[in-house]
């Protein structure tokens, strides 16, 4: 990937798509250019290689989940759950141990315990949190529940809990 081939694309006439002429051919040539031109010589002591792996794991994420988006045959749904898996944000502090999310921080509260859930995993049944968190009292963590819906920092109902935008700013600050 270089100049003359961000022109081909560009000037291509295969697709009149802009993501598959512009967007994705450049986003490629920047991970090129950070993989290819750094990590041998650095100017002072600070090594930029674990600030430049974090941006190419996330720009290839974006990148393939551009590439679903664009050309997936599936249902709107079956394509968000694809996007939503590509996308998955690593943290230390969940684990996915067999299938069931794990917050490893023991002295984290309860309800920031459900934030994080949510977060790393929307839309989750009241007994996947109540078990990921391992919560004894099904009826106190009814009520844990219906505290954080009314506070807007999830959806709750019978079937599913979704966390809102308030309660992602609050994951994000817990995560971090």
């Amino acid at each position: 990937m270089n100049d003359i081939e961000l022109k081909k694309w560009e000037n291509s006439s295969l697709t009149k798509i802009d993501e598959y002429k512009l967007i994705l051919p450049r986003m490629i040539f920047s991970m090129t250019c950070i993989r290819n031109k750094r990590g041998m010589i650095h100017k002072n002591h600070i090594d930029p290689n674990k600030i430049d792996a974090r941006v190419l794991l996330y720009q290839m994420k974006w990148v393939l989940a551009e590439f679903v988006r664009l050309a997936s045959q599936n249902t709107f749904e079956e394509t968000a759950r694809i996007i939503d898996s590509i996308i998955y944000r690593e943290t230390q502090l969940i684990w996915d141990g067999a299938g069931t999310l794990r917050v490893l921080n023991n002295t984290m509260r309860a309800e920031d315990k459900v934030i994080c859930l949510l977060y790393m995993r929307d839309g989750q049944s009241e007994s996947e949190l109540r078990k990921s968190i391992e919560y004894v009292n099904p009826t106190r963590f009814r009520a844990l529940l219906m505290k954080l819906h009314s506070n807007r920092i999830i959806e709750y109902n019978s079937e599913k809990c979704l966390i809102s935008p308030k309660g992602s700013l609050i994951a994000e600050k817990l995560l971090s």
